[in-house]
Order: C-alpha cells, then sequence, then structure tokens
C-alpha cells in the first residue's frame, strides 16, 4: 500500500469516550444527516463514510462493512461537535476543553501539518483508480469543498538511457499541474519543465534521479525515475525499428529492420499465450490468442547499449461461422460443353469468378452446378469461392474448351470443300488432301485423275511438308491446319475408342481412310487396295520420316520409317486454337 493510502482516522477512538451527539443541537454543516432508516438504505456505501444519525443522535462511522457508532449520553442543551468556520476544521469538546480531528499515521504521528509532496509512487498510475477510502479519507471530506480535488497520480515514466539528451515519458495531468526537477546529478537542463513528456539534456557520464510532481490546491503527488546520460560508444547500435502495427490479423508476418549494428531480438511487453517461430527474426511469424491484443518489443543490442521499438498486434477473435472448404471439382479438357461440380456449401455463399480467359461467363454464377460458356480451344481457369462474414475459402478448376470443328470446310487456295470429324478430342480432315501446286511434286495414283478424286493425291514428304522439317509444321495444308506428328497419329489410334478397321471407309468411326497405295521413288505405284499410307510431320533423319500405314485386311495401324522421296497420302488435322 502506498503511503497515502495510509492515513488512519485514529481520532475516532477518543470519541467514544466523551462524545455525546443531539440531532436538534448538531450545527456542523459538513456532517450528512439522515435517520436509521435512510442509512440502512444507502447503496453502494464507501469505506470511512460518517453521518449524524438523527434516530440515535449518535456519529454513525461506516467501517470493514458495518455501521459503527459513536456517542454517550450527556446533557441535551451541550453543544459537542461544531464547524470552525474560522479554522475550516471540526471540533469536538472532550471533559469540557475543544479539540480539532486530528489526522496521524500507523505510528500515531501527527501528520496533518507535515508537507504532503513526501509520497512516493512506484507504478504507473490508472486514472480510474481512486485513493483507498479509509476513515482519514471520511475526515478529509469533512473538510470544505474546494480541497476535494486530488491531483492527478504522477507517473514519471521508465528509466531512460541517451548520449547527451532523452525524451521524457511522464503523464499529462488531468486535475493539477505537472513540474520537473532534479533530485540527484550535476548540470542537467530540461527544455521546458512544466512539460511532461519534454527533452532532458545532461553531462555525458552521470546518472540523474528526476521527479514528476503534480500539485493541487490541496496537494502535491510524485514518482521519480533514473536517467543516464552515457559516454559516446563505438559503433552504436542501429536505430529499432518494429514495423508497422497489425490489427484484426490470425497471425502476424513482422517486418522489423535488419540491424546494421547489434544483434535484435522480440520480446513480448503484454498479452498472453503469444509467441515467435524465431525470436531473433526480424521477419519472424507470430502467433497469438484469439482476440489478444499484443505489444511486441524489437530490440537491438552491443555492447554500446541498446535500442528498441514497439509494435501493436491484435489477434482476430473467434468467428463463426467459418465458412465450409471449397471445392471446384475436376479439371475439364477437350470439352464442347462445361457444366460444373463444385460442392454445395453448408456455410456460406458460393460464386464463381473466372480467373483466367477471354470471354467466358456463367448460366448462374452462385450456383455449384452452374453451365459455363466460352470459346471453342480457349482455356480458362475458374474459381470457387465460399465465404461467410469469418471469411472465405476457394478452389480453382482448369475448363479447355475443344476447338471448333465445322462439318465440312472449304480450302480457298483452289475452292475444294473437305468434309471434317471430332475424334480423340481433336478436329481432323474426314478426306485425304488432294491440293495441287504447279510448283510442287505431288500424284494421282497410276497417274489418273479419278483416282485423285477418290484417293487424293500422293505427295513425297518434302512436298507434303511444303520444304518444311519442323514437326507439326503447317505444310501443304491449309491455312489453320498442319501435318500431324507421328504423335498426333498415336493418339489419334489410342484415343479414338475405335479399333484401326473401323477407321477405313465404311468404318463405323466416319474417319473413312480409302486403301489408296502408294507412289515409290522409281515412279511405280503399289498397293491400291491392300494398304494406306500417310504421312507425319516427324522425322527420323535426315532422309527418312515416319508414316503410318492401315492395311485392307488388317487391324493394325503401325508407323514405319520410310525413305522421303515415296509418295504417300496426307490427311490434316486442325492446329488449336
Amino acid at each position: 500500500m502506498q503511503p497515502y493510502k495510509r492515513i488512519v482516522f485514529i481520532s475516532l477512538v477518543l470519541v467514544v469516550k466523551s462524545l455525546t451527539l443531539h440531532a436538534q443541537d448538531v450545527i456542523n454543516p459538513c456532517i450528512e444527516k439522515m435517520n436509521q432508516a435512510q442509512r440502512d438504505l444507502l447503496p453502494g456505501i464507501e469505506e470511512g463514510k460518517i453521518i449524524l444519525n438523527t434516530t440515535t443522535g449518535c456519529l454513525n462511522f461506516y467501517q470493514k462493512n458495518t455501521w459503527r457508532e459513536f456517542c454517550e449520553v450527556q446533557d441535551k442543551k451541550q453543544e459537542t461537535v461544531t464547524f470552525d468556520k474560522t479554522s475550516g476544521k471540526l471540533k469536538y469538546l472532550v471533559e469540557g476543553e475543544w479539540l480539532t480531528f486530528t489526522l496521524m499515521n500507523k505510528d500515531n504521528e501527527v501528520i496533518e501539518n507535515q508537507p504532503s509532496d513526501k509520497k512516493p509512487l512506484s507504478e504507473p498510475p490508472n486514472e480510474d483508480d481512486e485513493i483507498e477510502n479509509t476513515a482519514a479519507t471520511a475526515a478529509l471530506n469533512l473538510l470544505p469543498s474546494d480541497c476535494r480535488r486530488k491531483p492527478t497520480r504522477p507517473y514519471a515514466g521508465k528509466d531512460l538511457v541517451g548520449f547527451d539528451m532523452v525524451e521524457l515519458e511522464g503523464n499529462t495531468p488531468i486535475h493539477g499541474l505537472g513540474a520537473w526537477q532534479i533530485l540527484q546529478g550535476m548540470g542537467g537542463q530540461f527544455v521546458d519543465s512544466t512539460v511532461a513528456n519534454t527533452q532532458f539534456y545532461g553531462i555525458q557520464g552521470t546518472t540523474y534521479t528526476l521527479r514528476w510532481r503534480i500539485s493541487t490546491s490541496c496537494d502535491t503527488l510524485y514518482d521519480d525515475l533514473l536517467v543516464r546520460i552515457r559516454p559516446p560508444c563505438e559503433p552504436e547500435p542501429s536505430i529499432s525499428f518494429a514495423g508497422r502495427d497489425q490489427l484484426n490479423v490470425e497471425t502476424a508476418n513482422l517486418s522489423a529492420n535488419f540491424p546494421n549494428y547489434g544483434k535484435g531480438g522480440w520480446v513480448i511487453v503484454s498479452g498472453l499465450g503469444g509467441k515467435f517461430d524465431d525470436v531473433l527474426n526480424p521477419r519472424a511469424k507470430f502467433t497469438g490468442n484469439p482476440g489478444e491484443t499484443y505489444v511486441l518489443r524489437w530490440v537491438i543490442r552491443n555492447e554500446c547499449g541498446l535500442t528498441q521499438d514497439d509494435v501493436v498486434i491484435k489477434i482476430k477473435p473467434p468467428c463463426s461461422p467459418n465458412p465450409d472448404q471449397a471445392y471446384a471439382g475436376k479439371d475439364q479438357i477437350d470439352v464442347e460443353n462445361c457444366k460444373l461440380y463444385a460442392n454445395r456449401p453448408i456455410y456460406g455463399r458460393g460464386k464463381w469468378s473466372v480467373i483466367s480467359g477471354t470471354k467466358g461467363r456463367f448460366e448462374i454464377s452462385d450456383s455449384s452446378n452452374s453451365r459455363f460458356f466460352g470459346l471453342a480451344g480457349k482455356t480458362y481457369v475458374l474459381r470457387w469461392t465460399i465465404s461467410t462474414k469469418c471469411g472465405s475459402t476457394f478452389d480453382d478448376v482448369t475448363v479447355k474448351f475443344s476447338a471448333s470443328c465445322p462439318a465440312e470446310f472449304t480450302d480457298f487456295r483452289d475452292g475444294k470443300k473437305y468434309k471434317t470429324i471430332r475424334i480423340a478430342k481433336q478436329c481432323w480432315m474426314a478426306e485425304n488432301l488432294s491440293f495441287r501446286s504447279d510448283l510442287l511434286e505431288s500424284y494421282c495414283y497410276d497417274d489418273l485423275p479419278s483416282y485423285c478424286e477418290e484417293y487424293g493425291r500422293l505427295y513425297p514428304w518434302t512436298t507434303a511438308m511444303n520444304n518444311e522439317s519442323k514437326e507439326s509444321a503447317r505444310g501443304l495444308c491449309p491455312e489453320g491446319w498442319h501435318v500431324p506428328s507421328d504423335m498426333e497419329w498415336q493418339h489419334l489410334i489410342d484415343s479414338s475408342g475405335f479399333p484401326p478397321s473401323a477407321l477405313l471407309v465404311g468404318g463405323e468411326s466416319g474417319f473413312n481412310v480409302p486403301i489408296g497405295g502408294s507412289r515409290y521413288t522409281n515412279g511405280k505405284f503399289f498397293n491400291k487396295g491392300e494398304y494406306a499410307y500417310y504421312w507425319s510431320s516427324t522425322s527420323n533423319s535426315k532422309t527418312t520420316a515416319f508414316d503410318r500405314y492401315f492395311q485392307a485386311k488388317g487391324n493394325s495401324a503401325d508407323h514405319y520409317a520410310t525413305e522421303m522421296r515415296h509418295s504417300f497420302s496426307v490427311r490434316c488435322v486442325k492446329d488449336v486454337e
């Protein structure tokens, strides 16, 4: 208990011996009067309250949750308690002599006339605190109203160390006037001794004791601190910067500065249950209890001293309900139509959004099973987000639409029309290429134009590739189409869902491979009605490339590295848009 809380109203013990009070005779304006019934109905009685009980004519004093009475039977006409307006004191009559109420300490020493500023404080004040109510407080309440205003409890701040100057951290008084004074140390000087956070300059190597006093006409209170002005030192520790405050976060990624001189470390100044993943890392991750507010301090130290800075971290309070974990469904690749299959939330509301891809739209953006429309050949990344007031979760799904594949298209170079087919998630020509250029070598089987109408033309590999060598190059195909690679031919065989025999003319696949034979390098035509040969864009060497061949009476579609000067058929596959 602080000294200013130790005042005891000792003199009330003397009153028990000779005090006689009568309701009709008391002329003291400071003592509240009430009858016993009114007294017993008082709410929230403060310790040390004094009243005049008009029912008993006695002085009542509230102590330790009970009323105590002080009275003796004497002559009713005798005035035993009065208020002296000249001295401002309450007097009472004892054995014919008027005495005043005297304030005494626990050692029975009279302290009423001693200086009241000898009351040290060692803790920061809380303006909501009040001085402990004791019998002495009750006595003070009997004084005139102009002395009931106590000075604000002073707080001088934490002890400080500086190179030549420090900025003080006293509290600004709500009641009373503040002033700094030097108790110990020579040569120190305040910029303004009446300002709570004034700057103080001192002599290097000197430690000062400073006092912050707050006074009213009633009293003076004070608190002390130590200030050390230290000598120069090299190198000084880097100035500490703890980073910005972070409010309403689940975890805090701290952002203090890396010291050039000294080593840094984190300290929790206030807040319960928090922890750092690495207290020496200025970029440490800090976790704490939901709803708790923390003050964290970044301290940089070396042999010359330390610097420090604080940051406030407020952990987000618990929230309910949290959103369900979002699930957008499986990726959909090479589809012509898209229906989405996200999870339907129990907690939260779901909504679709397009993360990447242009000109796509949802039929119903807040439906987990919405249809999605996009451009043929385009790839989209879609996000399903579930949100509540507590936050959100999300998941992404990729949708790739198949390239457009019209039933028929026109080669504008010669006006010839070709049928097409979507198979194995690709768009292929359903007929053999029949384009002729006077500048390039190509043939009809047996040099008969009617066979070109039935089987398409036969091309050497360099003609089919239009003198290009890059795999999947356009070659001699129409614009927007290319000569399939050996891998694309294999994908067709593996993924069409049909056996090779079903890919022939009249087969159920609709791919319609005619058994058109080939032309060898010697100029002779072979294998019409037995085999069909197709070039791929994949070369095997400088003189050979892979072809794909079909048998009229077999069920295979193998590849073979063949002399590029042979002439085979060509099928084109549409470019991916």
